[in-house]
């Protein structure tokens, strides 16, 4: 029955170029693999169709293949679902039934795992045990879930399949350097993708169904290739968050967060200098996000200021939801087995209320937080979205996300500029939407003379007033100022001034220097914009964006935020 439960999946990905980011890097094909699971659903991997331009899926023991959709995409989760219109590939030679999915699996038990890894066209069945079942790292997208540590043989290409009672492959493709255990010793993050990257490499596979007693116990995603036999799967928990996220809004929101930083209490001193008593565990919260739930403000109450938050940097968390949290930041899992707390946190639904009970100055008390993903200052990742940028007088402005760094190779942690890498991996946002907004390159030409060295920069403030993100940043440069002049205030106190009639004059020379023909006909559409905005004539604009070819409007769409809306 094994065989025919795995799909193959081609992909043709086009990655973005973030160091350019008017263009494409060249496309790859890959292979994964999927399965059914309820209403003619797909699921495999996210990275299976990261940044896919087309998709094909075959049956086994096919030599038909069909075009697939993608309905949904969970990245933090790495979960997608496909969709085929087509009735045959239901139906021919026979019906195509969907797999039932079964709980978590207990230690030792027995798994199998089917999918088309490297080295052949026909589906592989391999098995092992559960080793552990744990929060870990999820490697397309740095956030931590739990998962479930296998000792089956996971190789490229195995991603999305199916256990049974026997462990899911791994399938899939390299595709960053992350580490996969973070030190208990060190602050634990709640919202996990504020977690370095380090360098142990885990390989992303394309993942099928783990199955067991004909029920699907996992997904394989990923392994640990120098280590022998270590495969990974997404247990059915997260797996049913996401397809129930799915069934409820039409998409996936992502998985919920308090927006904390903590540390574990181990030592007795730092708990009796908290003012904990004989028996309370917790972990000790450093950081509060400004932008989260747990930093919104309570009503007064006749002893706390107005502004007291929920939560505060100096609590102690002493348990979620009645579940009490141990001094090393675990919580009962089942019989012997503990886990990080966080997974009680990411498995909520969106808009759920989270009750938290707090230590603070020696005393209880307790909150409701309406638990909602949480935004991050620095995107880890931007898959299937054309990058933002903002070209003026030559000089190249995106906002600093994670995968622009790791446009500086397999080694981005050390050879990415230090700066950039501080903020991407310790700054926190502090006002909804805030982006940091950064000088990338300069584009020679006289008007932007001098400015050449000025790379890798974030700008801090446009002619005086302090920029909020990209958009707002776009507002301040092509709102006019008395004296013509468009003053640049970037980190490190410096300073860069533009002639904003000359930059606007030099925008077509630089890009007949810069761009292909199709990128220059949308920049000249954007040039235009700004002249049509002065004389309020929007219609025109419109006309004009859409007389494009629809090539030009599909690869170059990132780019309609910069145009007026319409009505």
């Amino acid at each position: 029955m094994v065989n025919v439960l795995a799909l193959q999946i081609y992909t043709v990905h086009s990655r973005p170029n973030h160091f350019l980011p008017w263009q494409n890097h060249p496309k790859r094909e890959s292979t994964g693999t999927g399965f059914v699971v309820h209403n003619r659903m797909i699921l495999t991997n996210a990275h299976v169709i990261a940044d896919s331009t087309y998709v094909l899926v075959k049956r086994h023991g096919s030599g038909t293949k069909f075009k697939a959709e993608v309905q949904a995409v969970g990245h933090d989760c790495d979960l997608a679902i496909l969709s085929v219109d087509d009735d045959a590939f239901w139906s021919l030679p026979t019906a195509m039934l969907p797999l039932q999915l079964g709980e978590l699996p207990a230690l030792q038990q027995d798994v199998v795992v089917v999918g088309y890894p490297t080295g052949g066209d026909n589906t592989s069945v391999t098995s092992g045990v559960v080793s552990r079942v744990e929060v870990a790292q999820y490697v397309h997208a740095a956030t931590h879930l739990m998962a479930i540590q296998i000792d089956a043989a996971i190789n490229p290409g195995n991603s999305g399949e199916t256990l049974s009672s026997v462990v899911m492959h791994c399938l899939g493709c390299m595709l960053a350097a992350l580490t996969f255990v973070v030190k208990r010793a060190e602050p634990r993050c709640l919202n996990v993708s504020y977690v370095a990257v380090e360098t142990c490499p885990i390989i992303h596979l394309p993942g099928g169904p783990a199955l067991q007693d004909d029920k699907v116990v996992g997904v394989a995603f990923q392994n640990l290739p120098h280590a022998e036999n270590i495969g990974y799967i997404i247990p059915t928990p997260v797996v049913r968050h996401f397809i129930s996220e799915v069934a409820k809004y039409g998409f996936y929101k992502g998985y919920c967060s308090l927006g904390i930083l903590c540390q574990n209490l181990e030592n007795p001193h730092l708990r009796r200098a908290l003012g904990m008593q004989e028996g309370q565990t917790g972990v000790l919260v450093n950081t509060v996000q400004a932008t989260s739930a747990a930093a919104e403000v309570t009503l007064p109450l006749p002893d706390l200021a107005a502004s007291a938050a929920v939560i505060r940097p100096g609590d102690v968390l002493l348990r979620f939801g009645g579940v009490p949290i141990a001094n090393d930041g675990t919580v009962h899992l089942r019989q012997r087995e503990r886990i990080y707390f966080n997974y009680l946190i990411t498995l909520q639904p969106t808009g759920a209320s989270g009750h938290v009970t707090l230590l603070r100055n020696g005393s209880q008390c307790e909150h409701n937080v309406d638990l909602h993903p949480n935004e991050m200052l620095v995107p880890v990742h931007t898959y299937d979205r054309l990058p933002s940028y903002y070209i003026f007088a030559g000089l190249v402005f995106v906002p600093l996300s994670q995968p622009y760094l790791h446009e500086y190779g397999d080694d981005w942690t050390n050879t990415s500029p230090r700066r950039l890498y501080d903020k991407a991996m310790h700054k926190m946002m502090k006002r909804p939407a805030e982006q940091i907004v950064v000088l990338t390159q300069v584009l020679s030409d006289d008007v932007n003379a001098g400015y050449q060295l000025f790379q890798n920069l974030q700008v801090v403030r446009v002619n005086g007033d302090e920029v909020l993100n990209l958009a707002h940043f776009r507002q301040l440069v092509e709102t006019a100022s008395s004296d013509g002049f468009v003053r640049f205030e970037l980190e490190d106190d410096r300073l860069m001034v533009v002639d904003r009639l000359l930059a606007i004059e030099a925008s077509d020379r630089i890009a007949e220097r810069t761009c292909d023909h199709d990128v220059i006909a949308s920049w000249r559409c954007i040039l235009l914009a700004r002249k049509i905005q002065q004389m309020k004539s929007r219609n025109v604009l419109w006309h004009h964006w859409c007389a494009l070819p629809a090539a030009v409007r599909a690869t170059h769409n990132s780019m309609i935020m910069w145009l007026p809306t319409t009505a």
